[in-house]
């Protein structure tokens, strides 16, 4: 939730989706499971057709619905920055008392989050449907993701990662709304531009010029931020801005971010001087901010990836303004998670006050988006009413240039 666009173009830095999107396990070189006969890719693939999957767009991002036998619809947030798939505890426990689930012996398998390991258990389903996609005794990784509401997202049943899609061509459409399937290896559009994939097969990266620069970043529908980029990989144009915290694992990352002293064309689309996520593992990242402009093919079996420009450009990013705090979403309001700004001493608000309302309305409901409209329409300051303790206070919140 860290960068929702809002209007007048201004740009919200909250909590970022990071408990997935810097998610890596160990894998199997093993096919998680193939397409059922007649609703294969292979078929669609003689009328040359794209197959569409259920899905929606909540917050720019896609909600895949899942189907195990008759159990669901489980909803699964569609991140390409995950090599591995997640159920959530309370997925998993419904589905091993239906008899649909069972452990995988062995030990569980690290996963890291943000350099912190932590082992996670392995469950093989009967199957795993999603749409025309039929995958048979696939395996999936149990993880509790009740964390991940603090984002503003509804409550998930997973993460589909890219072992699901490893043998087809997916295909994400942001302006249409659609997710699809294509053969993979069939013929490519002649608009728009082909990337080699790099890295593992199910984390599929790119290499592009960042301010001059050759950068792999990893194509991370996960990720809501435009681009993240490497410690000292980039020119920047001045110091570093704490603009948010992350919600990793069982704990909060402060992130740094700064405005490029350059600029990346994808395609006909050039960014120009983006403000770019110094990212904390060193890993290069091009996110939804970034991806949602384009039709983006990915194909892990022909180690390709393709681009068409959903719009002319050039993209320009604006500075970021905020409200003086990173926030989580809890059932009261907000609750302060990080006081940001060039004086966070000064600030009328402490880590662990929670806002219940903003400029006269209710904090419960949507934060997210209730912080987007009041950066995009207020002025100077807004009015917030905070609980501390038992205590109820009121203050005016500043409105602050994080970064220019």
């Amino acid at each position: 939730m860290a960068r929702s666009r809002f209007p007048q173009g201004f740009r919200l830095r909250g909590l970022t989706l990071a408990a997935s999107t810097w998610l890596a396990a160990s894998a199997t070189p093993d096919a998680f499971g193939r397409l059922r006969g007649e609703e294969s890719v292979a078929s669609a693939a003689a009328e040359s057709a794209a197959v569409d999957l259920p899905a929606g767009l909540v917050d720019g991002r896609f909600l895949l619905q899942a189907w195990n036998g008759t159990n669901g619809p489980f909803r699964l947030l569609l991140d390409t920055g995950a090599n591995r798939t997640i159920l959530d505890s309370r997925a998993i426990a419904r589905m091993t008392e239906a008899g649909v689930a069972q452990q995988r012996p062995g030990a569980p398998i690290p996963v890291t989050f943000l350099g912190r390991t932590v082992p996670r258990r392995v469950f093989r389903l009967d199957s795993l449907r999603i749409g025309a996609r039929y995958l048979e005794a696939p395996e999936v990784v149990e993880s509790d993701l009740r964390a991940l509401s603090r984002t503003g997202l509804p409550d998930l049943d997973g993460i589909a990662g890219m072992d699901l899609f490893e043998d087809v061509r997916l295909v994400l459409d942001f302006r249409a709304g659609r997710v699809s399937m294509e053969p993979a290896g069939s013929q490519l559009p002649s608009e728009g531009v082909r990337l080699a994939l790099e890295g593992a097969p199910r984390r599929p990266s790119v290499r592009i010029q960042v301010a001059g620069r050759p950068l792999a970043l990893l194509l991370d529908t996960g990720y809501t931020g435009s681009i993240a980029v490497p410690p000292s990989s980039v020119p920047f144009s001045g110091p570093l801005a704490r603009i948010n915290v992350s919600a990793a694992a069982d704990r909060m990352v402060e992130n740094l971010a700064g405005r490029v002293d350059g600029d990346f064309t994808l395609h006909h689309l050039t960014f120009q001087r983006p403000i770019a996520d110094l990212h904390p593992n060193g890993e290069g990242m091009l996110g939804l901010e970034a991806l949602r402009r384009f039709v983006v093919r990915i194909d892990p079996v022909a180690r390709a990836a393709h681009f068409i420009a959903r719009e002319t450009g050039p993209v320009t990013t604006p500075g970021i303004r905020s409200l003086g705090f990173a926030f989580s979403a809890v059932k009261e309001g907000l609750r302060v998670e990080s006081v940001l700004g060039r004086d966070p001493g000064g600030s009328p608000l402490r880590r662990g006050d929670v806002i219940v309302s903003l400029a006269g309305q209710p904090a419960v409901t949507n934060g997210t988006a209730r912080v987007a409209e009041i950066l995009g329409s207020a002025g100077d300051s807004v009015d917030v009413v905070l609980l501390r303790g038992r205590e109820t206070r009121k203050a005016r919140l500043p409105i602050q240039t994080l970064l220019e």
